[in-house]
């Protein structure tokens, strides 16, 4: 129900920024607590998150650093975990379900290639933890 709200009707909330900071801090909540969980659960916690980020990204331009941050990298759990949201922000962005404006959909995608620096170094300490 989450993920829906974020895929639909974002544009309500929107006009209340300190709502979507409580939003923002839950969802990244949420996904720690519950990295351990069947991956359908991630997922869709994922998907919420990326709605999000999309929606977000430019009262938010710092949300890869932020999800980075939630993450202990020496546990493979939060390894997968940070995986699993890095594939969301790429393919369910890509997905022409997720319904948002033209502008909204260049901005965000802008910003995550301008992001791709921050990631690469998060996927070879990944590679030099896994037995």
């Amino acid at each position: 129900m989450l993920k829906e709200k974020m895929e639909f009707d974002f544009a309500e909330l929107r006009g209340n920024p300190q709502f979507l900071l409580t939003i923002k801090d839950s969802l990244l909540k949420i996904l720690v607590r519950y990295k351990h969980q069947e991956t359908y659960i991630l997922k869709e916690l994922c998907a919420a998150l990326t709605y999000f980020c999309v929606h977000m990204h430019k009262d938010w331009p710092v949300f890869l650093t932020e999800i980075q941050s939630k993450f202990n990298f020496t546990e493979i759990m939060d390894n997968i975990a940070y995986l699993r949201t890095l594939e969301s922000l790429g393919e369910d962005f890509s997905e022409s379900k997720l319904v948002v404006e033209d502008e909204i959909r260049a901005g965000f995608k802008k910003l995550l290639c301008l992001s791709v620096h921050q990631i690469f170094p998060q996927l070879e300490n990944f590679s030099q933890i896994v037995p």
